[in-house]
């Protein structure tokens, strides 16, 4: 059996930050119309670069689980029969 390079199966930094989100607006661990955190405090507090939440936050928008206004910042959807397979893993 080949090996595989060392990291190939492990999913970059802002796809696990995604998945984590994500699992948790699924199991209603984010409430509906819940503001997320601002991205810069996001990632101050999560140690990375802001570049990366923001490609986070646009990743949970383009899949429908987030919303954003202008001056608002990012906010839950409601769960409307979400998809429960997983975009990137």
């Amino acid at each position: 059996m080949a090996k595989k390079p060392i990291g190939e199966d492990v999913p970059t930094l802002y796809i696990r930050i995604y998945n984590l989100i994500r699992e948790m607006i699924l199991k209603m661990d984010l409430p509906e119309n819940e503001v997320l955190p601002a991205s810069r405090v996001l990632a101050k507090s999560l140690g990375v670069s802001r570049s990366t939440i923001i490609r986070v936050y646009e990743l949970l928008r383009l899949e429908g689980f987030v919303y954003s206004k202008q001056g608002a910042g990012h906010s839950i959807k409601p769960i409307q029969k979400k998809t429960n397979r997983q975009f990137f893993s």
